[in-house]
């Protein structure tokens, strides 16, 4: 089963680990700007799975994940930084540099519970 993902990251890196994850069947929504990804989950964006840095243009990571936790609280978050510091909504959270096989591990890792909670629903 292939996973929907946000991936907020404003660094190079971001395009990578997209394109990585893309060639391993997924669909990765890039946002470099926390404002534009704020808008969208406001207005009703659905995923899987949300890979956020901390630091972002615009609006911060730390209040992305907060609000993706409040409209979406069964969907993981992954936060990210070059620090140890990790919002308490965050379900993981991952110090930099990351290489995209750790977060297709991690995505791995979400997959069966999500597989679990699609097989409950009607």
């Amino acid at each position: 089963m292939n996973c929907s993902i946000i991936l907020a990251e404003d660094e190079i890196a971001g395009k990578r680990w997209q394109k990585f994850l893309q060639r391993k069947g997924h669909l990765v929504m890039l946002y470099e700007n926390g404002m534009a990804l704020c808008k969208d989950i406001y207005e009703g964006l659905k995923y899987d799975i949300a890979f956020v840095d901390l630091s972002l243009p615009k609006v911060d990571g730390d209040v992305i994940a907060h609000l993706s936790k409040e409209l979406n609280p069964k969907v993981p978050v992954v936060t990210m930084s070059g620090y140890g510091y990790a919002p308490k909504c965050s379900n993981m959270h991952l110090t930099k540099p990351i290489t995209p096989e750790i977060l297709e591990k991690i995505v791995n890792e979400f997959q069966s519970s999500l597989s679990e909670e699609r097989q409950k629903q009607p």
